[in-house]
């Protein structure tokens, strides 16, 4: 079965509300472009809406046969076609078109860099920041509060706030004993200049950006 009129409008729904969030953060974003500039037709192609079987088969060929008792509500994944998303249907929430798109625009580096688990926290992270900005008058299907990746979520955050409340603060000071260190073994010695950045920006510049020394940062303090 196609997308249906419904399916369609939702998704370029999921689109504009990313857009209207991060588009700042995706400049050259070759994801974004090929939706943006996507005809009618094109996201027949790019988005699939499924039924439970189908999708439950086209999933298992892309990630393998999904965990007992795991609920799957959509994918992204290279393994089968680049820039093609499934969503299930059946199951699948409006807010599943965002998680899923934010996937697609995620950077390649951010993507090669970290493990499954911090993927998905960090995007269901976005998911809800893009959540937290639509007009709930408008968009009240996209609103539902959201059950995905919990563990993962909270494990993003308990990362922020660590690095928010004990990191920043003491970047100068950490820097300065990096440099004196490395200064020993080489005098042009300098380490990432990561002082002064925000941790917004931080999650963004690793996410959208793909900047390495964002993503390490991120990775030092998580825990997953």
């Amino acid at each position: 079965m196609a997308n249906t009129p419904t399916e369609r409008q939702q998704l370029k729904t999921a689109l504009t509300l990313i857009a209207n969030k991060y588009a700042d953060w995706m400049t050259g974003n070759q994801g974004l472009m090929a939706l943006l500039g996507a005809r009618e037709g094109d996201f027949d192609v790019m988005v699939k809406f499924m039924d439970e079987v189908p999708f439950i088969s086209n999933y298992s060929l892309g990630q393998g046969a999904p965990p007992v008792g795991c609920q799957i509500n959509g994918f992204f994944s290279k393994a089968i076609k680049p820039f093609e998303i499934y969503i299930n249907r059946t199951r699948a929430s409006p807010s599943t078109l965002i998680h899923e798109l934010l996937h697609l625009l995620t950077h390649e580096i951010f993507n090669k860099n970290t493990s499954t688990r911090l993927n998905e926290g960090v995007t269901e992270y976005f998911t809800r920041k893009v959540q937290g900005a639509a007009d709930a008058a408008r968009y009240p299907d996209f609103l539902a509060p959201r059950q995905s990746y919990p563990t993962e979520l909270g494990d993003v955050n308990a990362t922020r706030n660590v690095i928010k409340t004990l990191v920043v603060p003491n970047v100068p000071a950490i820097r300065n004993q990096k440099m004196a260190i490395g200064r020993q073994r080489n005098p042009a010695f300098d380490p990432d200049p990561t002082g002064g950045v925000s941790t917004d920006d931080m999650m963004k510049r690793a996410y959208f950006k793909g900047e390495i020394s964002m993503i390490n940062l991120l990775k030092q303090f998580a825990t997953i």
